[in-house]
């Protein structure tokens, strides 16, 4: 999980909003739950 989060992060813009703009896409749907399971396991 740590790594795929760490991938996602290289990915993103800092700046934006969402992860790839200003508009939320099906990937910031999709990383809620990860991210809530890194939280839940203290990864984050």
């Amino acid at each position: 999980m740590k790594t795929g989060l760490g991938a996602y992060a290289n990915l993103t813009d800092p700046a934006a909003t969402f992860s790839f703009g200003e508009t939320p896409t099906l990937a910031d749907l999709c990383l809620v739950p990860q991210l809530y399971n890194a939280t839940r396991w203290h990864l984050t």
